[in-house]
Formats: C-alpha cells, structure tokens, sequence
C-alpha cells in the first residue's frame, strides 16, 4: 500500500481515480512499467489491490489472495480468487502481494511466466 502504509481503517483513505491517474502520469513520463498495491474501493468493500500500470496507461489489477487472518485482515478486505499475469515488453510477469509470499504453491511457474514480481510492507519488530 505505497500510497498510504498499511491500514486496516480504509474508510475515507481508499481512493480509486486519484491513484490511476498519477500511475499512468508517472509511468507515461518515465516510459516503463509501475507495479504497487493500494487500499482499493470495490463495489462490496475494499481489497488490498495491485496495479500494474503501462506506459500507455492500459493497467491490469490484482487483488491479494491470501489475507493475513492473525492480524485480522481478511474482516476488512475482500481477497482475490484469480492469479495474474501480464505482459510487458516480452516478459510474462506473475504479480502478488505480501502475504501471498507465505503459499509458494500459488507462485509455483505452472502458467509459464518469466518473473514473479511481489510486493509488500513488511513492519519493523522490536
């Protein structure tokens, strides 16, 4: 959530146009691709949702699959139910978000991709 940090308070920090529109500047101007997550309003709630932003400005989302349940999570966000692979400049690019990394199973290279691209917030212990 690059926007923002993580919160598990979406309400009124969730914003959708605002967010897509400075992507594709950013991505637009540098001519590469940009891949974040950010809190997201859907229809039915929020999710934690990835944009993978062209420099056309053409963006695919991807919705987190594996909320964290010990934190709570999964009763704020609405997870994802489908894998995503884009395409850019030859590449074939798998995205995920943070906790996805805990279930290797589902980044297993089964849909021939060439990259695995997470990210993710991890908090300092201490």
């Amino acid at each position: 959530m690059f926007t923002t940090g993580f919160s598990m308070n979406p309400q009124g920090i969730a914003s959708n146009y605002e967010i897509l529109n400075y992507l594709k500047v950013h991505a637009s101007k540098g001519n590469f691709a940009i891949y974040g997550s950010v809190m997201y309003a859907t229809d039915t709630g929020y999710v934690n949702r990835g944009i993978f932003m062209n420099p056309d400005g053409e963006h695919t989302f991807y919705d987190k699959r594996h909320t964290f349940t010990l934190a709570g999570e999964h009763n704020v966000y609405d997870k994802g139910e489908e894998p995503v692979v884009v395409s850019f400049k030859n590449w074939k690019i798998n995205l995920q978000i943070c906790y996805d990394l805990r279930f290797p199973v589902y980044s297993r290279n089964t849909s021939d991709y060439d990259i695995c691209i997470y990210v993710a917030n991890w908090p300092v212990l201490g």
